[in-house]
């Protein structure tokens, strides 16, 4: 017996893709002592539920064909015994498991098995095949395949295919794939191994792609290898997982020193690919500004509108609930008319303002008068506003990574090699990536600054 190892090697068929609201309808299990064959199951399960027209058509399996097969409470123990302590190895594995792990769950048996995947030793140890989908596979290595699609069959083909992985395996990578701190058996089935092993133990941004390329997610981390394993080993087996992990086929990352420059680079990430399967900050923002401007009468005005593009706003906020109660705030602040900030409306007869303050309406100025007020009140408003640089420990000894923020919003972020004498605001602004408006990207750069103010240069 080899190494005293023994495999479970597992097919199943089901009601649909995914474990947390379909059933198993056929199982199919070889005990592989390394070199044969050594006990078989087989049995059909009644799914107590409808089995779809399409999987029928698939696999041949009906309701009618499962009305008198045992339930799976009736077989659970006689499949948990089987394979609670052999290494379960199936063709993707990860898909097998959640159903068998699952269902055995539902009448209180906890399997936790070893895990091998011949989708991924296949790949590894006979390398050079154009798809290795069970049908294919077997059919470049002239494996027969007898019955396809259904359990008994595709488990005495995977039998096969995995005598012939243990017969190639000169370099002892089964041997390795067991060792717990391989994580092999965690991965999705499109993932080849060597995308994690260069994950670095470092803050930064990670990225998983599709078959063709394209972002399908974007994460950020302090661990950027302890994160990206923490997505393959949940319990999860939602539909959405099970299409999420079996679309994983590359892993890109980005270090960032730290993890506010982690925090940035993800939301611009996000921001600017839109990946399928992230759901926070994929929001379109509409931002709110307030203006001046003159009206019919020749007084400087104040107006909450949507922030366009290319214009110069007075301050730009979230909402339009939030612009106008700031317009109130400096309307208050600086005794300033709430009629001509837009603040209330004119009687049928009268131009009055509500304001008991208003230095206006008090002392009847000329509307030159009241215009130098206002404006007086803005140029102390743009003052208020603040400027300063976050400067934080960068991806490297020799670097800094910085963060401008200008009147009281992020417009810069990127890293440098830089020396204090040359840490200038013209320096850094030409030197750094632009940052788009974005209030989450602020909030996360107000609250380090509030966190480590030991971090901040104010220019």
């Amino acid at each position: 017996m080899k190494n005293q190892i023994l495999y479970a090697i597992v097919d199943i068929e089901t009601t649909g893709s995914f474990a947390s609201d379909n059933r198993i309808t056929e199982i199919a299990i070889r005990i592989h002592d390394g070199e044969k064959v050594i006990e078989k199951f087989d049995t059909l399960i009644n799914p107590e539920k409808n089995i779809p027209y399409f999987i029928t058509s698939l696999t041949g399996i009906d309701n009618f064909m499962v009305s008198e097969a045992p339930k799976f409470v009736e077989v659970a123990a006689q499949i948990f015994n089987l394979l609670h302590d052999k290494v379960f190895i199936a063709h993707n594995v990860n898909f097998d498991y959640s159903f068998v792990k699952n269902q055995l769950a539902v009448h209180n048996y906890q399997l936790n098995c070893k895990k091998l995947c011949t989708v991924r030793l296949a790949r590894k140890i006979l390398s050079g095949y154009p798809s290795y989908s069970l049908g294919k596979i077997c059919r470049s290595l002239n494996i027969t395949l007898n019955n396809q699609h259904r359990a008994g069959g595709d488990a005495d083909a995977t039998v096969l295919l995995f005598q012939k992985i243990l017969d190639s395996d000169s370099s002892n990578y089964l041997e390795e794939s067991l060792k717990k701190k391989s994580k092999e058996q965690m991965l999705p089935p499109n993932l080849q191994k060597n995308n994690l092993d260069i994950l670095p133990d470092t803050p930064g941004i990670y990225q998983f792609k599709d078959k063709k390329g394209i972002i399908i997610y974007v994460g950020k981390a302090k661990n950027i290898r302890q994160r990206v394993i923490s997505h393959f080993s949940s319990d999860d087996t939602s539909r959405k997982r099970q299409d999420f992990l079996n679309t994983i086929y590359t892993i890109d990352f980005k270090e960032t020193g730290t993890e506010i420059m982690a925090l940035i680079e993800e939301a611009n990430m996000i921001k600017n690919t839109w990946p399928k399967y992230n759901r926070a900050l994929k929001t379109v923002e509409i931002f709110y500004a307030i203006y001046s401007y003159e009206d019919l009468n020749g007084y400087t005005r104040l107006v909450a509108d949507r922030k366009r593009k290319y214009s110069n706003p007075i301050l730009i906020l979230e909402n339009l609930s939030l612009a106008i109660e700031k317009i109130k705030q400096i309307a208050e602040t600086y005794d300033l008319c709430f009629f001509l900030c837009g603040l209330q409306k004119p009687s049928v007869n009268l131009i009055k303002c509500s304001s008991p303050n208003c230095s206006h309406c008090i002392n009847k100025y000329s509307v030159k008068k009241y215009n130098q007020h206002l404006n007086q009140a803005l140029l102390q408003i743009h003052d208020d506003l603040e400027n300063f640089i976050i400067k934080t420990k960068g991806r490297s000894e020799n670097e800094n990574g910085f963060v401008i923020i200008e009147q009281g919003n992020v417009t810069r972020m990127g890293y440098l090699i830089c020396e204090q004498e040359n840490m200038t605001k013209d320096y850094l602004s030409q030197n750094l990536n632009p940052c788009p408006l974005n209030f989450y990207i602020k909030n996360i750069a107000y609250q380090h600054a509030n966190r480590f103010p030991e971090d901040l240069i104010f220019l």
